[in-house]
């Protein structure tokens, strides 16, 4: 399996998320983290790495017993994440800069005899099968790749991953690696030099902890929702038949409701990108990426926000869809439209004025009590909807109906004359009555691209000219055209009168903001404090099933020297 493309990538994971419950995953590509340990060992008397290995082994050949003595200044280090199915673990590749070799007599150790100077950046001495470790403030232990690590409660403190070679060198496997072809000294080639290397180890290095990341839980002074993280797992995932490897930290924030699965998540973790999602963690041409869990997005950032609503049900869309993401649905309260009244503004309140036939007088329409989810509740869908290369959309949906009725008076007045009395006026009134159902839809997408190196930022709503509006009014008693001519519009019956128009015009007008997601603590593991991740802006948000950030490590200032070539020859591993 190859690194992907980001449309691929997002592709792969639209069936299900792969965070193993996990509030957020934070990944980095070994090159980025090599190169943060080259910048480190470039760093005098501060790196903290072993930069020299002094070894000397008794040996007894044909030319009898003696001392073979070995001195290696060494580059700095490589690191590659293995794929154990049962816990994480990382070999180390650390080029042989310059060195040499010689013997010396038993009875005088110290008097070099046919002393030989390797050639340089040829040799590279590689240890695997090594464990990772969490290390707190003060370099104590605090758990390994089979544990979930809990900050203290209410205190700010820090913790650091490592490359932990334990100094009994139980389980490791050493090896001499050489470009192939090449013809090293015997010296070079013999079991006598692991045997005196996992020596080295043992009895000369106190402790081996290359420092990989440091993540803390110091809380930042901020309005908005930050991911400070309250625990965490390492896990680590190696692409076969390529040198990609990833380092991965599973991270549960302050204040959710638990930690992810904490049983076989080594194993979890590889099955999910290798069977499920069949990608790498991070995409080609990226080398960090973020993955938000989808029920915590939901739940911490979504939920909270959508406080206007009278409850909101959680939904996953189907593994079947074709464009993956996530939607929540919210059951708004029920609704009033207010009382609607007309007026013919040719008649006045004084009969003596009114006409002589029947015509239109006034209008009511009454106020209306309505159920705004009886069709499809507002709905908030998250996926690619304009495809897996495009930054992920969010469609908000709604659709509801309702009845109103309405009630109007014709008027006119007539005269009644008594034999031999004067003319009298009277005035009449006649009342009809009709109704009308209304259908109200919203269906509008936005583009998440609200996105900065730190957080994420949504904001939605709707006004009244947003929605499409239906209504449609019943037979009037026959009057629709009459109404329509004398409170607005024509007389033409398929015309729907103004008193309908103006009763419908718009669904109901909203607003959310859900403030500001706050990433930036849980992607500068490696640097604390500092910008680690340039994010891919141009990408916008992913969300084929979890919310995706990705982005490149920023480079660091060293340039790496040593690298192996592909074509190497092994020394047999002990």
């Amino acid at each position: 399996m190859a690194s992907v493309s980001l449309e691929k990538y997002l592709q792969g994971m639209h069936t299900t998320s792969v965070t193993c419950n996990w509030d957020v995953a934070v990944s980095y590509d070994q090159e980025k983290i090599n190169a943060l340990l080259a910048e480190r060992y470039s760093k005098p008397g501060g790196s903290g790495l072993t930069t020299e290995v002094k070894l000397r082994e008794k040996v007894e050949d044909r030319y009898g017993e003696y001392y073979q003595n070995y001195h290696f200044n060494l580059g700095p280090p490589l690191i590659q994440f293995q794929k154990m199915p049962s816990f994480p673990t990382c070999s180390l590749k650390t080029a042989i800069v310059s060195g040499s070799i010689w013997t010396s007599e038993l009875n005088d150790p110290d008097n070099k005899q046919g002393e030989k100077e390797l050639d340089a950046d040829t040799y590279w001495i590689t240890i695997s099968n090594i464990s990772l470790s969490a290390l707190d403030g003060d370099d104590k232990n605090v758990g390994g790749g089979d544990d979930t690590i809990t900050f203290p409660s209410n205190v700010e403190s820090d913790r650091y991953i490592v490359v932990d070679i334990p100094t009994s060198g139980e389980q490791l496997n050493f090896s001499i690696d050489y470009p192939s072809g090449y013809e090293p000294p015997y010296a070079m080639k013999t079991e006598n030099l692991l045997t005196a290397l996992k020596d080295f180890f043992k009895k000369n290095v106190d402790r081996v902890a290359y420092t990989l990341a440091q993540i803390n839980n110091y809380k930042p002074t901020t309005g908005v929702l930050d991911l400070v993280p309250q625990a965490f797992r390492f896990v680590t995932y190696d692409v076969s038949d390529s040198d990609l490897s990833f380092l991965t930290l599973l991270i549960q924030t302050r204040g959710s409701s638990g930690p992810g699965h904490i049983k076989d998540v080594q194993s979890e973790w590889i099955t999910n990108w290798s069977n499920t999602a069949r990608v790498a963690p991070v995409p080609s041409g990226q080398s960090a990426s973020i993955i938000i869990n989808n029920s915590f997005f939901l739940q911490s950032f979504i939920k909270p926000g959508l406080s206007q609503a009278s409850s909101v049900a959680e939904i996953t869309i189907p593994a079947s869809d074709s464009v993956g993401g996530l939607a929540a649905q919210c059951k708004w309260s029920s609704q009033t439209r207010d009382e609607r009244n007309y007026r013919n503004g040719s008649i006045s309140d004084d009969f003596m004025h009114w006409p002589l036939e029947y015509k239109w007088y006034k209008m009511k329409v009454p106020a209306v009590t309505y159920d705004p989810n009886n069709s499809k509740p507002l709905t908030l869908t998250f996926s690619q909807s304009n495809g897996f290369g495009k930054p992920a959309t969010l469609n908000i949906f709604w659709e509801y109906k309702y009845k109103s009725t309405w009630n109007g008076s014709q008027c006119k007045r007539y005269s009644i004359k008594d034999p031999g009395g004067p003319i009298e006026w009277m005035p009449s009134t006649r009342d009809f009555h009709g109704s009308f159902n209304t259908t109200y839809t919203l269906n509008k997408t936005i583009e998440l691209t609200d996105l900065t190196d730190q957080d994420l930022s949504i904001s939605i709503g709707a006004e009244p000219n947003d929605w499409k509006t239906v209504a449609v009014p019943d037979e009037g008693d026959g009057f629709w055209g009459q109404i329509g001519q004398i409170f607005g519009g024509s007389y033409n019956p398929g015309d729907i009168p103004s008193f309908v128009r103006d009763t419908t015009m718009g669904g109901i007008s909203f607003s959310f903001s859900f403030g500001k997601l706050r990433f930036f603590s849980v992607t500068n593991v490696l640097l604390p404090g500092e910008k680690v991740i340039d994010v891919n802006i141009q990408n916008g948000l992913g969300m084929p099933r979890d919310c995706v950030i990705v982005g490149n490590v920023v480079q660091s200032r060293s340039s790496l020297s040593g690298l192996p070539s592909d074509e190497t020859h092994r020394s047999p591993s002990s």
